[in-house]
């Protein structure tokens, strides 16, 4: 949106200038490149309108910075989204330690229940089941955290966008007040 009006008052900005360096001929071309000008301007700020080059700078910095404003957003949003992936890795890297720990201490207790020769009733059974509701508590725990982790970070995310869109509006605003203010 900005990308398309930064050309246009820019076109605005030589069309004044050819006015104004007209200015020095003769009555009657300094009379249609004024007339050119308005023309070209008027469409930015109504019906016989002209940019005069304090508005023209007022609105041309105001366009880049809502530009910045509304690309700040987008940054922070993008660094959002990149820290819900690798908080999806992390998750995702967790559960599967925590799974190797419990296989391994499932081995662990079967080579000493089978070297003991216990069949599985009993004792080593229910500290198996003890182990395995365990993993089950603690993964479903860690899910739980990761999920609400990655909601924050989007919301955050979404925050930021909105904040530049907010922002870059804003700045719109006071810009037109300022060029209305001044002419």
């Amino acid at each position: 949106m900005g990308a398309a009006i930064i050309p246009a008052l820019m076109s605005s900005m030589q069309t004044a200038a050819v006015g104004t360096a007209a200015t020095a001929g003769t009555a009657a071309t300094a009379g249609a490149a004024a007339t050119a000008g308005t023309a070209a301007t008027a469409g930015l700020l109504g019906a016989g309108g002209s940019l005069s080059l304090l508005k023209t700078a007022g609105v041309v910095s105001s366009l880049a910075s809502a530009g910045s404003m509304m690309s700040g957003g987008e940054a922070q949003s993008n660094v959002a989204d990149f820290q819900i992936e690798q908080e999806k890795i992390r998750a995702r890297d967790e559960s599967i330690g925590r799974r190797e720990k419990l296989l391994d201490a499932m081995a662990q207790q079967n080579a000493r229940v089978g070297a003991a020769g216990i069949t599985e009733i009993g004792t080593p059974q229910n500290i198996f089941e003890t182990d395995v509701a365990k993993f089950e508590y603690e993964d479903l725990a860690a899910g739980v955290s990761s999920r609400n982790q990655r909601g924050i970070l989007k919301g955050q995310g979404s925050n930021a966008k909105q904040s530049g869109k907010i922002g870059a509006g804003l700045s719109l605003l006071d810009t037109i007040s300022t060029v209305k203010n001044i002419g």
